[in-house]
């Protein structure tokens, strides 16, 4: 009898774990359509997939913000990463930097502010990329000394960041 509910019990788990590889491809599926759509610029359609997403992860977040980022929509990027914030997940490297770039390009200096010490208290690597964007949004807003502080931190620097600073 015992025998029988372990096989029960290890065919619920293979069940499950079946479920979760198959809802795993049905994301990475959406997601990828999403990004194609981004890729191209086209945002309307990459919205309204994104809005029709049936469960979204941090992949499917970050792709949407990025996308308004780059098409230049700013505040929705900054919209959509607040809602993110809001549904509890948390965002990564790749997220913040769109997101710092977006508050560059509108001048949302408190906003990057408040993302600069979340990487702090976080633990975060201030990379070349994290670390350019910071510098061109503090530049952009007009904190250049935060500006150089961070260039004068980063332990890395290659292109971008120089770049950032003849910028600046």
């Amino acid at each position: 009898m015992e025998n029988k509910n372990k096989a029960r019990d290890s065919e619920d788990e293979e069940d499950e774990d079946e479920d979760e590889v198959r809802e795993e491809s049905r994301e990475a599926a959406w997601n990828t359509m999403i990004d194609g759509y981004a890729s191209v610029g086209d945002v309307e359609s990459a919205a309204q997939l994104f809005s029709e997403m049936p469960k979204r992860d941090l992949i499917s977040w970050t792709i949407i913000i990025t996308c308004y980022a780059q098409n230049k929509q700013y505040v929705e990027a900054l919209a959509v990463f607040s809602e993110m914030k809001s549904q509890g997940i948390s965002p990564d490297e790749v997220t913040l930097t769109s997101v710092i770039s977006a508050c560059a390009h509108i001048g949302a200096l408190d906003l990057g502010k408040e993302i600069h010490l979340y990487l702090m208290r976080n633990g975060f690597d201030l990379d070349v990329y994290l670390g350019s964007a910071l510098i061109d949004m503090y530049a952009k807003c007009g904190s250049l000394d935060r500006s150089l502080v961070v260039f004068f931190k980063l332990r890395d620097k290659n292109l971008f960041c120089w770049n950032s600073m003849i910028e600046v």
